[in-house]
């Protein structure tokens, strides 16, 4: 499901794709005095959908807020086009208080209307969706700086693909960086029992109600206007949910593919695994006031939610340490409520002697208890200042890498920590870091957290992929999965075919494998996202090797080459930065249309100039890794880099389109990697071979859409499109 906008003047299709479209065309003539500025782009202001899923037919209510920034009124058309799954409903549009009327079109007369209005409006950017059903609906009048509401109801069947259902919301528009509100309510229920749930573009709320049954919500506010929102889904009959999407657009190269394991246990109180935690506190001088007062309310909050059969104890550190158990203590009330009274008398004062602190919890956890879940909970808001104090040390001398069994969660308060060390011991032992930025709540995210590991179903785990072929594959060690927590894996393959997986891991102490066969396409176009989320994490993989182990120059001139070909930012691509501003620059100029983009250009929301900065800044020394620039640097690599991200491309002057990179050169799209001296076919944009090679390879509109400049191979022929 499509949707696109356009305007009269606008001349900015060279560097966006463009959804969500009203169509205002051009008199052939002029039939009003000429106006005394140009006309200014309608933009949409809100979009609100209320999505039902039932037996994988979703039903949906649409509604989407048009601003006309414009003095004059205006005349135009409104434009959907339909996936050829979907069955359109009501229309509603009222103005004056009068309901206005649509019609559906089919595919073959859309394509020319589309045809017509890129001829007519030189916007090729609507060639991309021209190959769907359409729904058309005249507006007039559109009263400057007035608003329009706009309410569809449609029925859309999802198809399935490799055991997951896919549903797509339209979220682009041309010309428009961001979108005041956006706001998506999807009740989803299955007949089986519930799977993945997953969204790899948005971050997405997700509120379970049974085994088959979940809320999924989107709510933001000035949210980039530049990707659809998608949602995967799967139904599982197993314990494990084993779903796999793959993408390889060419069948003599490497594909990429996406793993998705979810853990679904039944009767999750009796299914979960009993675990091992200690929760080590920081309570140095630095951590009085309202942190530790946080600190406290974050710690009874876990122990109140830790599980009969699970052990734990608690370590509160300065320069010193007391325990409140000095062992693992097993869980009941009278053990909760003596926790509640050792937490409650937790000052603060002295020193931080962090590795005293670790380092007893890892002797607490090295005892019995083979097919439990080990964890260490550490909260610190300070550098590492009595004991032992070289961060390179104390990563050496603790020897995460030799504790399989153990998972490190840090949460690092303000800016007062050392990153290179909270970081490298997350990554030692699989766990994770998590920053909470000076005067944001700790509560939430240790409370978040621990809930997410509250359910431990397998550990010590292992994947094994047969003799298919299959590498790079991030992340590289899964020491655990937990009750309905999804863990994604990107990695390549070599050939298309049967892929046999086994996940193995130890379940009360007994070591227990699922099998699966999952299919890996021999050629698929479909799911290009997952090349770029590949490739961020495989960054992030190199990034991380290069902080804590030394330069490597086989490893900086793979992440030159992935962030060249993926439009990622990173240390050694920093040159991007600059290429992005000095080509932006030119094309303002050039086109003063072009103006538009400066909201978009400005690399809103989490791609903003600073976060630009802090992925393209080197690495800091381990003892240096401290300070406001060190914490937001690594909070944004793991946003960015593929621990979180989702995919997509940091840069806008660059495009990852149907597995092959294009860069804007000036004005002018050029696919990379393409012969020097190449013969090249040149056609001028809008010509009749411009159709006609449109028409004869459909697959190139996605080309096309780039702009009216574009050089690129098809089929071993080289073309060269210009105005």
């Amino acid at each position: 499901m499509k949707i696109s906008f356009i305007l009269v003047n606008l001349l900015l299709t060279a560097a966006l794709f463009a959804q969500g479209r009203i169509v205002l065309p051009p008199p052939e003539e002029p039939r009003l005095p000429e106006l005394p500025e140009p006309l200014k782009p309608v933009v949409l202001e809100e979009l609100s959908a209320d999505i039902n899923i039932r037996d994988h037919v979703a039903r949906v209510r649409l509604e989407q807020t048009f601003y006309n920034p414009n003095r004059q009124n205006v005349e135009g058309t409104y434009l959907y086009s339909f996936d050829r799954d979907a069955r359109p409903g009501k229309f509603f549009l009222y103005i004056n208080g009068k309901k206005t009327a649509g019609e559906l079109l089919g595919a073959g007369k859309a394509r020319n209307i589309y045809e017509d209005i890129v001829r007519r409006m030189k916007d090729p950017a609507l060639l991309e969706f021209s190959g769907q059903g359409l729904f058309r609906a005249r507006i007039f009048p559109f009263n400057g700086r007035d608003r329009r509401k706009i309410e569809l109801h449609y029925d859309q069947t999802l198809r399935e693909t490799q055991g997951l259902y896919k549903l797509q919301l339209p979220i682009r528009q041309s010309a428009q960086g961001r979108i005041e509100s956006y706001s998506v309510l999807i009740n989803l229920q299955t007949r089986g029992r519930l799977g993945t749930v997953y969204s790899p573009t948005h971050d997405i709320a997700l509120k379970k109600i049974d085994e088959h049954r979940v809320e999924i919500r989107l709510e933001k506010k000035q949210i980039g206007g530049d990707q659809n929102f998608i949602v995967y889904y799967s139904e599982t009959g197993g314990d494990i949910d084993g779903r796999l999407l793959s993408f390889r657009p060419r069948s003599d190269r490497d594909g990429y593919f996406m793993l998705f394991i979810k853990p679904r246990f039944p009767e999750m109180e009796k299914a979960a695994l009993p675990k091992d935690v200690v929760f080590v506190v920081d309570a140095s001088g630095s951590m009085g006031g309202r942190k530790i007062q946080q600190a406290r309310r974050a710690l009874r909050y876990c122990v109140s939610q830790l599980n009969p059969g699970d052990r734990f104890d608690i370590i509160r550190f300065s320069g010193a340490t007391s325990r409140f158990g000095g062992r693992l203590t097993e869980v009941g009330a009278r053990q909760k409520e003596d926790a509640f009274y050792f937490i409650d008398n937790i000052r603060s004062a002295g020193g931080t002697n962090i590795h005293l602190a670790l380092r007893e919890a890892l002797d607490i956890l090295n005892v019995p208890g083979k097919g439990r879940a080990k964890s260490i909970i550490m909260l610190t808001d300070g550098l590492p200042t009595e004991g032992l104090t070289d961060v390179r040390r104390i990563v050496e001398s603790l020897n995460l890498n030799a504790h399989n069994d153990v998972r490190l969660f840090s949460f690092g308060v303000g800016f007062d920590v050392n990153t290179y060390l909270l970081d490298r011991l997350a990554e030692e032992s699989a766990g994770r870091t998590e920053y909470v930025l000076p005067g944001e709540s700790i509560e939430a995210p240790v409370s978040q957290l621990f809930a997410s590991i509250s359910s431990p179903q397998l550990s010590d785990v292992t994947l094994n992929f047969g003799r298919m072929g299959v590498d790079d594959v991030y992340p590289a060690k899964i020491s655990a999965l937990y009750e309905d927590r999804a863990i994604i894996v990107t990695g390549r393959y070599r050939k298309g075919g049967t892929m046999p997986l086994e996940i193995s891991g130890m379940r009360f102490g007994k070591r227990i494998s699922y099998k699966y066969k999952l299919e890996l396409l021999e050629r698929n176009r479909e799911n290009d996202f997952i090349a770029g989320m590949w490739a961020g994490r495989k960054v992030n993989h190199l990034l991380n090797r290069i902080r804590f182990e030394g330069e490597n120059p086989e490893w900086v001139a793979t992440i030159k080459e992935l962030g060249r070909v993926y439009g990622l930012v990173t240390p050694y691509t920093s040159y991007l930065v600059r290429e992005e501003k000095e080509t932006l620059l030119e094309v303002s100029r050039r086109r003063p249309a072009m103006r538009v983009l400066q909201h978009k250009l400005a690399l809103e929301d989490e791609i903003s100039g600073e976060v630009m900065d802090m992925l393209a800044a080197p690495a800091m020394s381990a003892s240096g890794s401290h300070g406001g620039m060190a914490v937001k640097t690594s909070m944004a690599r793991k946003k960015m880099l593929g621990t979180t991200g989702r995919g997509r491309s940091m840069l806008v002057t660059r495009r990852y389109i149907r597995g092959r990179p294009f860069a804007l050169r000036g004005v002018e799209w050029v696919e990379e990697g393409l012969p020097e001296k190449a013969s090249y076919t040149k056609i001028t944009f809008n010509s009749p071979g411009y159709w006609s090679l449109y028409r004869s390879a459909p697959e190139v509109r996605y080309f096309l859409a780039l702009g009216k400049n574009i050089t690129f191979e098809w089929q071993g022929r080289y073309y060269r499109i210009a105005e």
